[in-house]
């Protein structure tokens, strides 16, 4: 039946945005000028029954103390809430749920909608209803349905690869083989192209010189717009403020648009926008920023329209990625899914099966393939091969008109006859027209990046910080890697999650109201943790108390009262050749005395982990993080004449130690919470600091005796801070000038024994460090740089 011949005068089209567009060009072809209305399900569902405004969400966190992600799946289910009671108690909740939106006029119906439903033809097309959608469209609203249809099977090949590589290969050669023929670009197309295929086509169709855009448009919060902002939003006194410091900073930034348009979603609010750091977090995070497109190219599409002009090539055929797998695991059980009308998991997956047959059936230029292995992974072939009677092949990736990719063929095939004594049929006449390729050769070193092409890859602005210096001193190439192509995405585990934790909370300790076990369900209700990471988490929350008892303690003893916690600083430190570079830290803890009209202050970082105690290695650059934050509290503008009376490390999470008596027991968990780091030699200051401090309950190591000050105890005058200071400036200086050039060697440093170059280090497999890359450094060992004789 043809669908168009429905879409009349005064219709409402309830249909796929890809089926939208498919329909209007039909239209449009066959000259037809209809009022006519176009509207997905979702869109329909939201005008049909309600929206939920956004001041509904601050209410619903404020009250239910979940993360927005989770309160918008729950949201998601509101219209589907229609029966008076239900034998769930969470759909019971979430019916409450709704009736308090309903009360507090959060809920916004479009009247005007429904009353133009009553005047209009509805057709529903392209979509699966659940019993749901089949009940409110068929009998309620009366609308015409039609289901997608069905086709008969028909002998389908699908082509299998040893590896991903000759799949993608072959796919090349026989695109090459269409544009030959004469089939234009844009009726070739991939389907449903997986992820672990996206970075290897871009490499082998780029040997062929086949056009192809795959890369996903980049979300709002991963630009830099985005989280400037955010910045912003932590601490701007006003939404307008931050519109205002953004357009400042960003005049002609396409992403800006995008930023207003959802920052003016929370004109309502008017208190401080931090409050809504979370939701707009959400919202940067879902909003997508269009980018340039090449015109003339091949296409990644998810979705196939009814046309016999156009070649797909479907690649990745395989157990793992098809059919999708649904499981009983989703927010709502498949019990509780049955009650609202909704399809189970189970139904999903019979779907999921009938969507692929009737796809594969009905589309006549298909070419499908899998692959047996990719660079990390084993894979398996799709279920539907066997239930849908395909044959199988052994797909061909022969040679192609492409010098470039015919030489990594070759390397392939040598490689396979040396590993596994297997000869191709093409191996013979790809070595005798390529055999003078540098074959097991290789060149590691990274030969660098063109200054002005940095230049303009880091939009002219070069933000440096203790971690990414201490990166470059380490080794250059791994500073380009983690800092500037950010290869190393940070990837959140329950460690970094429970570090977060500890932070956000001890930041809080010093307020009026502060309540340790509010504040610390607060932070864990932002994170989705599972059952045994729960019982560890109960384990933790007892360290945390008893490390805050422990700090309060600690406050007894100094007269250092006042407070600053998670303090930012930026510090300038030049600006040539349209190159601005600025340095940036954040103190954990700073405390301070204000003494005749200058600030006394000591400098604390907690840990969670491993505690680096030694400051040997910062002549070279490294392990420079205590001298960095005395070089930013004294180079930036925030306190008057500032001198440091102590630089300390605070481990705030301890392993667990051997239970002895009671009292040994809780005198080894305080001395652990003691500052491990360096203090001034000035008496005085110290007393302020710690009235302990002869015999120190509040810093380690640190003992006087009649003679003074114990050996071990790290003392420095202040000529030697000032030393750190300006060691500190200099490798900063160095770093930035040495980095403007864009030489990044590989060149991990050893001092001593240790290769501090390569530690913690994942790029191992990139770098292919050899033994001359290596640069050998003096150790020391008593801060003999200085001229001192202090034990480390």
């Amino acid at each position: 039946m043809d669908i168009l011949k429905k879409i009349t005068e005064n219709t409402l089209v309830i249909t796929t945005s890809v089926l939208k567009k498919h329909f209007l060009l039909s239209l449009s072809e066959n000259q037809r000028l209809l009022s006519v209305k176009f509207m997905t399900l979702e869109e329909f569902l939201e005008r049909y029954f309600f929206k939920v405004k956004k001041e509904a969400y601050l209410y619903l966190k404020e009250r239910e103390k979940k993360k927005v992600s989770i309160l918008e799946e729950e949201v998601s289910y509101f219209p589907f809430l229609h029966s008076s009671s239900y034998s769930s108690s969470k759909l019971t909740h979430l019916k409450k749920l709704v009736e308090e939106l309903e009360e507090n006029h959060l809920l916004e119906r479009d009247l005007l909608f429904l009353s133009y439903l009553e005047t209009c033809k509805i057709v529903v097309y392209g979509y699966d209803l659940a019993p749901f959608y089949q009940n409110l469209f068929e009998n309620i609203l009366h609308a015409e349905v039609f289901r997608s249809a069905t086709f008969d099977s028909r002998p389908l090949t699908v082509y299998r690869f040893h590896d991903i590589e000759e799949e993608i290969g072959f796919v090349g050669g026989e695109i090459l083989c269409k544009l030959h023929q004469g089939v234009p670009l844009k009726k070739i197309k991939l389907f449903s192209l997986p992820d672990e295929y996206k970075n290897p086509i871009r490499r082998i169709f780029s040997f062929l010189h086949i056009p192809i855009e795959i890369g996903e448009d980049p979300k709002l919060f991963e630009t830099m717009v985005g989280q400037y902002t955010l910045d912003c939003i932590k601490e701007a006194d006003s939404l307008d403020q931050v519109c205002t410091l953004v357009l400042e900073k960003f005049p002609n930034e396409v992403a800006v648009e995008s930023v207003i348009s959802i920052l003016n979603e929370y004109l309502w609010y008017s208190g401080k926008p931090s409050q809504l750091l979370e939701f707009i977090v959400h919202d940067f995070q879902k909003q997508s920023i269009s980018m340039p497109q090449l015109k003339n190219k091949i296409e990644c599409v998810t979705e196939v329209l009814v046309d016999e002009d156009v070649h797909y090539f479907l690649l990745g055929f395989n157990k793992e990625n098809i059919p999708k797998v649904y499981k009983d695991e989703s927010y709502l059980t498949d019990q509780e899914l049955q009650e609202l009308g909704l399809f189970t998991s189970a139904e999903k997956n019979q779907l999921e099966k009938e969507k692929w047959k009737n796809l594969l059936y009905h589309i006549p230029y298909m070419t499908i393939t899998y692959k047996e292995k990719s660079a990390f992974d084993h894979w398996n072939k799709s279920l539907l091969i066997e239930e849908m009677n395909f044959s199988e092949k052994e797909g061909d990736s022969s040679y192609q008109d492409s010098h470039i990719y015919n030489q990594v063929l070759l390397a392939r095939f040598l490689d396979r006859l040396n590993k596994y004594g297997i000869i191709e049929k093409d191996l013979s006449i790809l070595y005798s027209t390529y055999s003078s390729i540098p074959y097991m050769m290789f060149q590691n070193q990274f030969s660098g990046i063109d200054p002005e092409e940095l230049k303009t890859f880091m939009k002219n602005k070069l933000l440096l910080s203790y971690s990414s210096i201490d990166n470059f001193y380490r080794c250059s190439f791994r500073y380009y890697l983690t800092n500037i192509l950010k290869i190393d995405p940070f990837q959140r585990t329950f460690f970094t999650d429970i570090g977060t934790i500890f932070h956000n909370v001890l930041e809080h300790i010093t307020d009026q109201d502060f309540d340790f076990d509010s504040y610390f369900e607060t932070e864990i209700l932002k994170y989705d943790f599972k059952v045994g990471e729960r019982v560890l988490l109960e384990q933790l929350k007892e360290e945390l108390f008893f490390d805050i008892q422990v700090l309060n303690k600690q406050r007894q003893y100094t007269l250092f009262c006042k407070e600053f916690h998670e303090r930012k600083f930026y510090l300038p430190v030049s600006k040539k050749d349209e190159l601005e570079t600025t340095f940036m830290g954040v103190i954990d803890k700073i405390l301070m005395l204000r003494e005749n009209e200058r600030d006394y202050l000591a400098i604390v970082d907690y840990k969670t982990g491993y505690l680096p105690d030694s400051l040997n290695r910062i002549v070279y650059g490294i392990g420079m993080q205590l001298p960095i934050y005395l070089y930013l509290v004294k180079r930036s503008q925030v306190f008057d004449s500032p001198k440091v009376v102590g630089l300390f490390l605070q481990k705030i999470i301890n392993k667990e130690m051997r239970r002895q008596g009671k009292k040994e027991y809780l005198e080894e968990r305080t001395n652990n919470l003691k500052l491990v780091g360096y203090v001034l030699d000035d008496e005085e200051l110290l007393d302020k600091f710690d009235e302990t401090y002869e015999d120190s309950k509040m810093i380690h190591s640190l003992k006087k005796g009649k003679n003074g000050f114990y050996k071990y105890s790290r003392v420095l005058s202040e000529e030697k801070f000032s030393q750190l200071e300006n060691i500190v400036d200099t490798k900063i200086l160095e770093a930035d000038q040495e980095i403007r050039k864009g030489n990044f060697l590989i060149n991990p440093k050893r001092i001593g024994k240790d290769l501090v170059g390569c530690e913690f280090c994942k790029y191992h497999d990139i770098c292919f460090r050899k033994e001359e890359n290596i640069i050998s450094l003096k150790e020391y060992k008593n801060l003999d740089f200085l001229g001192g004789d202090i034990d480390v």
